[in-house]
């Protein structure tokens, strides 16, 4: 019972989350707001480094309060954290949506995966998995094809379309079925901080290659996301479009 109903609601929760109505537009949204493409880049390495060091307490969190609790806990402030760029102005209200979403990446980290895994087991874990992206993906799409055809280039329509899109996403989340928690370790948060610690330190040269995967993934987020719009509009794509929005 679980899978037949987790697995769906858990994939409807994904496709909503991909509905970022705002998502072809995210850099000059922030530009009509009053933020600049230095402090966009700004945000984003102040991002990445939060969502580094909150990965360890997350997964503690995890541990003792279980996957279904913590991915509600999660999309609650997923869903605040869109309110909050939904009304930002400058650089401290996108710092703060940025780091409220630096705190629910890091929680979502390996959770999302695990609770799936534990509903849909080992031998239809890759099917739901695969179902799982394929929803996210769909959302993207859906968002993008109704921002050219119906929102029209409304920045503040765009925002607040994507609060209602996450918050139906944190509403489902309160229906997800429990699992089987999590096996719970004997050492508090100090030992394992500690054996984490020693582990990458015996490690350092796989630490370099996560540094690396992690700097390389943010500049294919940035280019690809930020950088890549404002040439979309210098070479005349959606100008008009956009220099009436900003």
């Amino acid at each position: 019972m679980n899978r037949k109903i987790g697995i769906p609601l858990f994939c409807a929760t994904a496709f909503l989350q991909g509905m970022v109505f705002y998502g072809p537009i995210a850099t000059l949204y922030r530009q009509a707001r009053g933020v600049s493409v230095f402090q966009i880049t700004l945000i984003e390495s102040i991002s990445l480094a939060c969502l580094i060091a909150l990965e360890i307490p997350w997964g503690y969190v995890a541990d003792r309060i279980g996957y279904r609790r913590t991915l509600a806990a999660c999309n609650v402030l997923y869903f605040l954290s869109k309110i909050v760029f939904w009304r930002a102005e400058g650089f401290g209200g996108f710092l703060l949506e940025r780091l409220m979403l630096s705190a629910v990446l890091s929680g979502l980290s390996g959770c999302d995966s695990a609770y799936l895994f534990s509903l849909a087991g080992e031998g239809e874990s890759q099917k739901a998995f695969g179902a799982y992206e394929a929803s996210a993906t769909a959302g993207l799409v859906a968002a993008s094809l109704l921002f050219s055809t119906a929102v029209g280039g409304d920045f503040d329509a765009a925002g607040f379309l994507t609060v209602l899109s996450y918050g139906a996403a944190m509403v489902l989340t309160f229906f997800l079925p429990e699992v089987p928690p999590p096996a719970r370790r004997s050492a508090g948060f100090g030992t394992r901080a500690g054996e984490a610690a020693r582990e990458v330190w015996d490690n350092r040269r796989f630490l370099l290659f996560l540094a690396a995967a992690a700097l390389l993934t943010e500049s294919n987020q940035t280019i690809t996301v930020f950088l890549s719009q404002l040439q979309y509009v210098r070479g005349g794509g959606g100008a008009r479009r956009a220099e009436l929005a900003l």
